[in-house]
C-alpha cells in the first residue's frame, strides 16, 4: 500500500466516510467536516488527484480511485480499531473515543492492528456500531454500505417507528454537544427507540425524547423492528 502523510490521510477516511453516510463527496463538504478554510481544501484535493488517489467529476464529485480507497479503508479500519482498544481494553469513556482515535489511526501498525482484532471476540463493529473495514471476509472489497437505514430513509412516519438504534457516523462523533445529548437519551447502538416526524423534523425516542437536528439526520442509522 502506497505511504501518504497523516494529513492526506484524514482527507482520505473523510471521503470514505461520507460515502458511508450517503452524503454526495464535494470540497464544500469536506471544508465542512474537516473545519479546513476553502483554499486549503482546494490544494489538498488537487494534490489527491495529482497522486491519482481520488478523482473530481464534471459536477465536482469526489470519488476514491482504487489506491485511495485502500489508504481510506486502512486508516478507517485503524481508527475504528482504536476506539475498540480504548473503550474495551483502556477504559476510555466512549464520548472520548471517537477523538482519541484521531490521533491513533496514524501509527498503529500492522501487528497492532491484529492484536487488537484478536481481542474482539468475533465482534466487528466499533463502539459506534460502524463495520471495521476489512475484519469481515463477507464484506465485498470495494463495498461501503452501512447496515440499517438513516432516518432521512424512514420517510416521515406520523407515529411512532419501533427501531433498533444501529449506528451513529463519525460526523457526529465529532461533535461533542450532539454526543451528550444522545448518551443521555439513551440513543446509542443496540438501545430500541421510537422514532416519529413532525414540523419536517425526526424525533428519537430512547431513555428520553430528543429532536435531531436537520444536519444530523444521516448520521443516525437504525433497523426498523417488525
Amino acid at each position: 500500500m502506497r505511504q501518504v502523510s497523516s494529513a492526506m490521510e484524514a482527507y482520505l477516511r473523510t471521503v470514505y466516510n461520507l460515502i458511508e453516510d450517503g452524503v454526495p463527496v464535494r470540497r464544500a463538504r469536506l471544508r465542512d467536516r474537516l473545519g479546513q478554510a476553502g483554499p486549503t481544501v482546494t490544494k489538498a484535493v488537487l494534490r489527491l488527484v495529482r497522486d491519482d488517489l481520488i478523482s473530481v467529476g464534471d459536477d465536482q464529485l469526489i470519488t476514491l480511485t482504487s489506491d485511495g480507497f485502500e489508504i481510506a479503508e486502512s486508516v478507517t479500519r485503524r481508527h475504528r480499531l482504536a476506539e475498540r482498544m480504548l473503550v474495551d481494553l483502556l477504559d476510555v469513556p466512549i464520548v472520548r473515543a471517537h477523538d482519541e482515535a484521531l490521533r491513533w489511526e496514524h501509527v498503529l501498525s500492522d501487528d497492532a492492528e491484529r492484536g487488537i482484532a484478536a481481542r474482539l471476540l468475533g465482534d466487528l463493529d466499533s463502539p459506534w456500531g460502524l463495520p471495521i473495514p476489512g475484519l469481515d471476509p463477507r464484506r465485498e472489497n470495494t463495498d461501503i454500505v452501512l447496515p440499517g437505514q438513516r432516518l432521512d430513509e424512514l420517510g416521515t412516519p406520523p407515529h411512532d417507528c419501533r427501531v433498533t438504534i444501529r449506528s451513529i457516523s463519525e460526523d457526529a462523533q465529532g461533535d461533542s454537544v450532539m454526543i451528550d445529548a444522545l448518551i443521555a437519551a439513551g440513543i446509542i447502538p443496540g438501545a430500541p427507540a421510537r422514532v416519529r416526524s413532525a414540523g419536517g423534523c425526526y424525533i428519537v425516542h430512547g431513555l428520553d425524547k430528543l429532536e435531531i437536528p436537520t444536519k444530523y439526520v444521516h448520521a443516525i442509522r437504525v433497523v426498523v423492528q417488525t
